[in-house]
């Protein structure tokens, strides 16, 4: 690899072609085990590129959410890099080698292999190696080999302080080898199991768990979200007994990590700070005054967030007393006196800049979506929320350039908010003014966009509560709706879509035949789902065309789908089941939707 600096913004296109063309050879794969002309193409870029690396060939190390090269982090929403990282970490793989040698067929027959989920880890290595693909390596993810190397290092200590790092390291394991999405972590969170471990482990087991918190991030947040609300009161109050127990140090550096998060709702947070005393919160306070970089800034989001005028006083009267006895309170009388005179003159409107209201309206937006309002960031009212109001308001008394202005409102909203922020805004402006939103084409594909792919982390209600406002605004929805299915690779998102136009009335059957017709099969087959579920008759002839279509899926699907057709989908699946030129598995199926149907 050459040693001058690369460009990142090449490093992440070439990262996310690799990405897209692997995982769509793995996907292809799976339908086409003895190969198509399109996956050489695939193939072909895949080998270009390693070719391009000299000598050394390319390497990628794996985490459960971003590829490594040369250095740099790829990942992150919407991101290809993200899906294959995921994939590799699925298949157990911590790094990929592609070297200068490489072939098309050995990268397709590594696209084969990974498409097996029976073999990770270190049974794909040797059967790559037994196959003779030298040009392919990979190393291994094995985190009970690193987990027993762990407990091998703690071998010299007696028996009771090994059972003690025994646990820890238990602890330490259930977090890595379930932290690949939201709702695993959450299993980990509901462990009864896990905080015990955490908490018989003392101050240190405390600061390894905090240590693991401040490497996942907002992921804390997601998977709290994902636990049902009668059990996450109960985690709630784990996390504050964690805060209380916690000491101010590691507390400090956790609690930054999670204020400087945007894509955070600040619930872990909140309850890591539920219940702790002035003379902890002085010392909380402290310690993120001593963690350098922008302190200031960094205490300034702090006491907006957590210090109000009577709490924050305390605390400048705690900051006052440990000045004077600065040996005994662990930071020097230099901190304490920045401290209290930090909070003494402290003036918010200083500090309220564009990003930090914009950090705090993603925060509120989402708590308040989700129904927390307990567990909220102190704050009482947001002032973009009510000027949408206002703007609402206006609208309604039908003044003179009203509409242009709520529409621009609208937009420029929605460009600063996350996901469930924007589900709020619109549904509060179509419940107000309706109408406001018919024609709206921008608006959905920013809904498609910022909301749909975020859908696996949401409740069965949220998800209800999306599909609800694409039926009212099908006519707006429909185009983006279809072309996001053609196009979406995941199969969460790809059902939830289907499950929406399901749910679509029958306006929509011409321009989703229209759409179907000539596409690709896996497109045309959800189409014909689709088009079975509304029960519109006009689709009946199209339906029946698809019992000759040349995809087995396609076809099978036609068949179902005639059990929402009546009496004319009835008697096509007999006149099916009598046709001995089709499979007889297929004709069974016929037999059966038909017998169904009475």
């Amino acid at each position: 690899m050459s040693e001058e600096v690369r460009d990142y913004e090449a490093m992440k296109a070439e990262v996310e072609a690799l990405a897209r063309d692997l995982m769509l050879l793995v996907r292809a794969a799976t339908i086409y085990p003895h190969g198509h002309p399109q996956m050489s193409t695939m193939s072909q870029r895949i080998v270009n590129w390693a070719g391009k690396s000299g000598e050394e060939g390319i390497t990628l190390a794996v985490t459960s959410s971003e590829l490594v090269y040369c250095g740099e982090f790829f990942g992150g929403k919407e991101s290809r890099a993200e899906i294959l990282a995921r994939f590799l970490n699925s298949r157990k793989i911590a790094r990929l080698s592609l070297s200068c040698t490489l072939t098309g067929r050995e990268v397709y027959s590594f696209a084969l292999r990974l498409s097996d989920r029976a073999v990770t880890g270190q049974a794909l290595a040797e059967t790559l190696a037994a196959e003779g693909i030298n040009s392919v390596t990979i190393a291994a993810l094995d985190v009970g080999a690193i987990h027993d190397q762990m407990v091998e290092a703690g071998g010299g200590l007696d028996p009771n302080a090994q059972a003690d790092v025994k646990k820890r390291r238990e602890m330490w394991l259930w977090l890595q080898t379930e932290s690949g999405s939201p709702r695993d972590m959450s299993r980990v969170l509901s462990s009864e199991d896990f905080w015990k471990t955490a908490f018989e482990g003392g101050p240190q087991g405390l600061k390894e768990l905090s240590d693991i918190f401040a490497k996942l991030g907002s992921m804390l947040d997601r998977a709290l979200r994902t636990i049902p609300e009668a059990q996450r009161g109960e985690i709630g109050s784990k996390l504050v007994k964690m805060g209380a127990a916690l000491d101010s140090e590691n507390l400090a550096k956790l609690v930054d990590v999670l204020l400087s998060d945007p894509t955070g709702t600040g619930e872990a947070l909140s309850f890591l700070m539920k219940e702790l005393s002035e003379e902890k919160m002085a010392e909380l306070v402290a310690g993120l005054v001593s963690l350098g970089g922008d302190k200031e800034e960094r205490l300034a989001a702090f006491s907006k967030s957590f210090l109000k005028p009577d709490k924050m006083l305390a605390v400048s009267q705690q900051a006052g007393q440990k000045k004077q006895q600065s040996s005994a309170s662990g930071y020097a009388s230099e901190v304490w006196d920045w401290v209290q005179n930090f909070l003494v003159d402290f003036d918010e409107d200083k500090y309220m800049g564009e990003g930090y209201r914009e950090t705090l309206d993603r925060m509120a937006s989402r708590l308040q979506i989700e129904g927390e309002r307990g567990a909220a960031f102190g704050m009482f009212e947001d002032a973009e929320m009510h000027l949408d109001n206002v703007m609402i308001g206006i609208s309604l008394y039908n003044i003179k350039g009203s509409e242009s202005r709520l529409a621009e409102r609208i937009s420029e909203r929605m460009s600063d908010m996350d996901s469930v922020g924007i589900l709020n805004l619109l549904e509060s402006i179509d419940q107000a003014v309706p109408d406001s939103l018919v024609g709206r084409q921008d608006v959905m594909e920013i809904v498609f966009k910022k909301v749909v792919p975020d859908i696996k982390d949401y409740s069965s209600g949220i998800r209800n509560r999306v599909i609800a406002f694409a039926v009212r605004h099908e006519t707006e929805v429909l185009e983006t709706a279809l072309r996001t299915l053609l196009a979406e690779e995941r199969l969460t998102v790809r059902k939830f879509m289907v499950e929406m136009l399901c749910r679509f009335t029958s306006n929509s059957t011409p321009y989703i035949v229209r759409k179907a017709r000539g596409s690709i099969w896996y497109f045309l087959r959800n189409a014909v789902l689709i088009l079975g579920r509304i029960r519109d008759q006009r689709a009946f002839p199209f339906i029946l065309a698809q019992f000759d279509h040349e995809k087995a899926q396609v076809r099978k699907e036609a068949i179902r789908a005639m059990s929402y057709m009546g009496a004319r989908g009835r008697a096509a699946l007999f006149q099916f089941t009598e046709d001995t030129l089709k499979s007889a598995e297929e004709r069974q199926l016929a037999r059966n939707v038909a017998e169904r149907m009475g």
